[in-house]
């Protein structure tokens, strides 16, 4: 082809993209004056901490968190409203959530369509048909709430209302965008809020919000999309480059915190190559690599072992059959591990079924747990449970009055 067809048809391109931005500028400076002629606040570009405190899905799920576009404003009765864009690894919802206070926090409420019940809350269904599903963490505030609810329902039009009460928020999704309709949804979800705040609720209070991002039901586990700092507290593969730690997940537990994140980095070589002519060419190839690490970091000292996990270090066996061929024991002080892995010990991990863990020369816990929030509670209930079975000899013996956790007795 002739090369000066070729930086006609580039030229054309170009042209075509430099309108694409323009005409895209424009709208969008006409909507965002159709949202400030309201007398609203239109915020460009929100922090994440937009979010902090909201911990009901869709929040409190997934990675990759994210806030655009977000508006503020009040409505003809006074009410103060957030309206924002938001999206996860696990929510890919259209239109603007809309978020209202409420005096106080109250009970964990869905008002669903009934297409939308997989939302990932968990509570009991209060009502459901074919096109409504109500889910409450409290029967009893589900009903009431409900009730409430219900003579303001029919505002939100056609379309069934998705809604939520998130600790001292009321929440609709999938608003829609445009100034005028988005004014009328407000009005609605205003006309909610106000439901919600009546006398016929007054005797329910729910939980303390959250600080900050945080992980569905487990409200004193934060949540940051990266932190690489996170990397200097735990044992990670070294080498390669661009080192980052993703998806972290932070316990502040009284007794044993922990850290979880998925470690990335990449790392490069150089692939050599002949062809048919003999000729060598060179290229370097840039390799991805990603390691999920969760370690727990405890407030109180230990003495080494291993549960399954590698090869070194000498191995205790039990009386028990069953539990040797299930769990591979090691400590280098063979007393010590039967003191603490004594019957009961055994009984409760035979029937736990942990991931593999260990005390390390550090004084830290490293598992084969997943970054996953199910894994997490598993290994955390886990590690509570075993070091509550330690008996009160063992904790004297490394210099305790009384034992740093909880004791199970029985």
């Amino acid at each position: 082809m002739d090369p000066s067809v070729i930086v006609w048809i580039l030229l054309g391109v170009l042209a075509l993209a430099v309108v694409g931005v323009i005409i895209w500028y424009v709208r969008r400076r006409a909507y965002i004056k159709s949202v400030t002629d309201r007398g609203w606040q239109f915020v460009d570009h929100p922090g994440l901490e937009v979010v902090h405190g909201y911990n009901c899905p869709p929040f409190g799920l997934g990675e990759n968190r994210r806030v655009d576009d977000m508006i503020i404003g009040q409505s003809s009765s006074g009410l103060r409203f957030e309206a924002f864009e938001y999206d996860s690894s696990t929510y890919r919802g259209g239109g603007y959530l809309v978020s209202i206070p409420l005096p106080r926090s109250l009970p964990e409420f869905y008002h669903l369509p009934t297409k939308a019940r997989a939302n990932g809350s968990t509570g009991s269904i209060i009502h459901q048909d074919e096109a409504v599903t109500v889910v409450a963490d409290n029967p009893d505030f589900g009903r009431a709430a409900l009730s409430a609810l219900g003579p303001t329902l029919g505002r939100f039009g056609a379309v069934p209302a998705n809604l939520s009460v998130d600790h001292d928020r009321l929440v609709g999704l999938g608003a829609p965008k445009p100034a005028e309709e988005l004014a009328a949804y407000v009005e609605a979800l205003a006309a909610g809020a106000q439901a919600l705040a009546g006398p016929s609720l007054q005797q329910f209070s729910g939980p303390a919000k959250p600080p900050r991002l945080s992980i569905y039901r487990r409200p004193n586990w934060e949540f940051r999309n990266r932190d690489d700092s996170l990397l200097a507290h735990v044992r990670h593969s070294g080498g390669g480059s661009n080192h980052r730690a993703e998806g972290c997940i932070i316990s502040s537990h009284p007794t044993l915190p922990f850290i979880a994140l998925t470690h990335r980095w990449e790392t490069t070589r150089t692939v050599t190559s002949t062809d048919a002519q003999g000729r060598t060419t060179t290229r370097t190839v840039t390799d991805h690599h990603e390691e999920e690490i969760v370690e727990f970091h405890p407030r109180f000292t230990f003495r080494p072992f291993k549960v399954n996990r590698g090869l070194m270090g000498n191995k205790v066996s039990f009386e028990w059959h069953e539990f040797n061929q299930a769990f591979t024991v090691r400590s280098p002080d063979p007393k010590f591990a039967s003191d603490v892995f004594h019957p009961r010990q055994m009984e409760y991990m035979m029937q736990a079924r942990p991931v593999p863990f260990e005390w390390d020369e550090r004084g830290v816990i490293e598992t084969g747990a997943r970054v996953d929030a199910g894994t997490l509670k598993h290994t955390e209930q886990f590690l509570e449970g075993f070091f509550a079975r330690v008996p009160n000899f063992v904790w004297d013996g490394l210099g305790y009055q009384r034992p740093p956790v909880a004791i199970e007795r029985g």
